[in-house]
């Protein structure tokens, strides 16, 4: 016997991983990889909203969440809210006292009510549907999480978004300060909140639905054998 302990590698520590675990971290990465084509092409910011919403739902169709229909809906889901929220960002922002001072407030806002609509788009979408008191704990919690994600993404303005910014500078598509999105916030906020919350927001949801895996195969199956 080997006196030195056998340490698992990364494929199978990712293999002994609690399934809901695995479920989250599959659709984080999709999460992640769509924050990143936002960060480096930034004309997406303007159709943001529908290429999460497409990036996402392919990842839950891969683990068996939604099927075809349902990814369709979600990417509605996932592009209306993102409006909602942009025209939320902008409202608020005209209201919030001090505009000038780069108030987060209309972020962390805009955040809990993005979780609220899509963790609650989601859950309505699922067949069968969950009852209503699980639509709502699961929303409560989409937003709760998502508003804290905001908070930390902005909170790491000054370091994740300064690195990025730096790394994006020599790009030929990188914004300039001039063309900031959202005009009174920084580029290193926007580059911040974008990885933390589209990553976050993945392991929220594939976490959320983890236990639905492999129920569209189950449904296919039915269907067959009832045309059968």
């Amino acid at each position: 016997m080997s006196p030195y302990p056998k340490i698992p590698s990364p494929t199978m520590a990712l293999t002994q991983m609690p399934p809901p675990f695995k479920a989250g971290l599959s659709v984080a990465v999709a999460g992640l990889a769509t924050a990143l084509f936002t960060v480096i092409l930034p004309l997406t910011l303007y159709v943001e909203g529908a290429l999460f919403g497409a990036v996402i739902a392919i990842a839950l169709q891969k683990i068996g969440v939604l099927d075809q229909r349902q990814a369709g809906w979600f990417i509605a889901v996932s592009t209306l809210a993102y409006y909602l929220c942009l025209a939320l960002v902008l409202k608020v922002g005209v209201f919030t006292p001090n505009a000038d001072s780069h108030s987060s407030t209309p972020l962390i806002l805009a955040g809990c009510v993005g979780g609220l609509l899509v963790v609650s788009g989601a859950l309505l979408l699922l067949r069968p549907a969950p009852r209503i008191h699980v639509i709502l704990v699961g929303a409560s919690c989409g937003a709760a999480c998502d508003a804290l994600l905001s908070a930390v993404g902005l909170a790491l303005a000054p370091s994740l978004g300064l690195v990025v910014s730096k790394l994006l500078y020599n790009l030929p598509l990188h914004l300039s300060p001039g063309s900031d999105p959202l005009n009174r916030y920084s580029l290193q906020s926007f580059y911040a909140l974008s990885l933390v919350w589209q990553t976050g927001m993945g392991f929220v949801l594939g976490l959320m639905l983890s236990h639905r895996q492999g129920a569209t195969d189950v449904n296919d199956t039915a269907s067959f054998e009832v045309n059968r």
